[in-house]
């Protein structure tokens, strides 16, 4: 089934206002890759673990968005991408909640991993996000929602900090999960129910 969002063929703006939403979702879930890496010394304290073993959250969050990246993101050229980045932030929103919850290093370290795959929804929403804006406005979208996620990776770790120092580790986690949810909700209000990025 072909099906372009309907934006491509007209001249409408791309409002603003969701403009911002598409770089407050990018920079939000960023902040899961690179947040973990201020978060090791609590989580080896926390399970008892040494620092070395836990900054595999680090290694493993990584990997698994450079698996969702290879596997996840090509999915976006075949299915309706409004279903898919509401199916892929819903699966981020468990995933950082399981990772909020998880009784053991072995199931933390599972979590992290799937939570990095599906954190690859960015790479899903930036080009739609600039496939529905107009030509001559596209390079201002793009900028702008890369801007969010580049915000989003500068401000992660001072974030992380000040989370986990009101509520420990697994309190950065339940936010995220929590800002994700919100975020995919205003998304999906938001999103055509038609769309597909052309190349």
């Amino acid at each position: 089934m072909t099906c372009l969002q309907p934006a491509l063929s007209s001249h409408r703006t791309v409002p603003r206002a969701f403009v911002r939403l598409g770089a407050l979702a990018t920079g939000v879930i960023v902040t899961n890759l690179s947040a973990p890496q201020i978060l090791v010394a609590l989580i080896g304290s926390s399970f008892g673990i040494s620092t070395a073993q836990a900054g595999m959250v680090s290694t493993l969050t990584l990997l698994g968005y450079a698996a969702g990246l290879f596997l996840l993101v090509p999915l976006a050229d075949i299915f309706e991408n409004r279903s898919l980045i509401g199916l892929t932030l819903g699966c981020t929103v468990a995933a950082a909640a399981c990772t909020a919850l998880a009784p053991t290093p072995s199931l933390l370290f599972l979590f992290v991993f799937v939570l990095g795959a599906f954190c690859s929804a960015i790479q899903m929403l930036v080009p739609l996000i600039a496939a529905m804006a107009h030509p001559s406005e596209r390079g201002r979208v793009i900028g702008d929602v890369m801007g969010g996620l580049m915000v989003g990776i500068m401000l992660s770790r001072p974030l992380a900090s000040f989370i986990a120092d009101i509520w420990d580790w697994r309190g950065f986690y339940a936010a995220s999960a929590t800002a994700i949810a919100v975020i995919a909700i205003a998304l999906m209000r938001r999103l055509p129910r038609c769309s597909r990025p052309r190349a």
